[in-house]
């Protein structure tokens, strides 16, 4: 199975108004990041860039840098294990990565560049 290669960055407009974008990231020839959907543009905070993982939980992709929490029901303990981890792409997979997240109840609840309160 094959995954689409897609990135996300934020954003500031001139007006100060911030938001992720989504699509293919460069980095032009002085060392600015963008994100491109092949018709804009954008130059985004090169520190809040990350590369999808290739999973989705209940609709939601899931890229580098988010924060996700997950209920393990499946396990022999009788109270219910709750977590919290941040995603981080491990490039060594030797399956697929929808294989390390199997059995579980995961959501993403965030992230660490605007959610700092989430990983302390």
């Amino acid at each position: 199975m094959k995954r689409e290669i897609k990135f996300r960055g934020w954003f500031q407009q001139h007006d100060g108004q911030e938001f992720w974008v989504y699509g293919y990231f460069y980095i032009d020839e002085i060392g600015n990041s963008y994100i491109t959907d092949g018709m804009t543009h954008w130059c985004v905070y090169e520190d809040s860039v990350g590369q999808s993982v290739g999973l989705n939980f209940h609709g939601v992709d899931v890229y580098d840098g988010d924060v996700i929490e997950w209920e393990d029901t499946t396990s022999n303990y009788p109270n219910v294990i709750k977590g919290k981890a941040t995603i981080k792409i491990i490039h060594a997979f030797k399956t697929e990565p929808s294989m390390l997240f199997c059995g579980e109840d995961y959501k993403v609840v965030g992230n660490i560049h605007e959610n700092q309160e989430l990983v302390s």
